[in-house]
């Protein structure tokens, strides 16, 4: 036993079956890129122990490193929240991925399929538009 093993918070494994793309990509990308570390914004694919957490009107939030990175989609939600009940105070974690796909930072939460990977869910909420300055950048003005 180390040390301070014995005020951390238990962990305790999701079940979370073959895996699953995390909702709200586009969304979490500035997060997503900010949270990697300045050698991991590099590679193609990051190792991630990821969390998750009871959101709001039912969702369930994946954090990575302390941080939002994105959503359970809604067809595995109720499964992870039954989880996250009889887990109790302790953490319910699972393993992960944040890699490129399609052009955007993903979290894919499980092991790796590495044949048949799904198409990730659609997404929700709308993005932040781009800021210099903290000026939205909505395209260009009108003449």
């Amino acid at each position: 036993m180390k040390l301070f093993d014995r005020w951390r918070t238990p962990e305790v494994h999701a079940d979370v079956g073959s895996g699953f793309w995390a909702a709200e990509a586009q969304s979490m990308q500035q997060i997503l890129r900010s949270t990697a570390l300045s050698g991991e914004r590099r590679l193609a694919v990051v190792s991630a122990r990821l969390r998750f957490t009871a959101g709001l009107e039912g969702r369930v939030v994946i954090l990575w490193r302390n941080t939002i990175a994105g959503f359970v989609p809604g067809d595995r939600a109720a499964a992870l929240r039954r989880q996250l009940t009889e887990a109790g105070e302790a953490q319910l974690v699972a393993d992960g991925e944040v890699r490129e796909h399609s052009g955007l930072w993903r979290i894919w939460v499980g092991s790796w399929p590495g044949t048949a990977v799904p198409e990730p869910p659609a997404d929700e909420i709308v993005p932040e538009p781009t800021r210099i300055l903290g000026i939205p950048l909505t395209g260009r003005g009108a003449s």
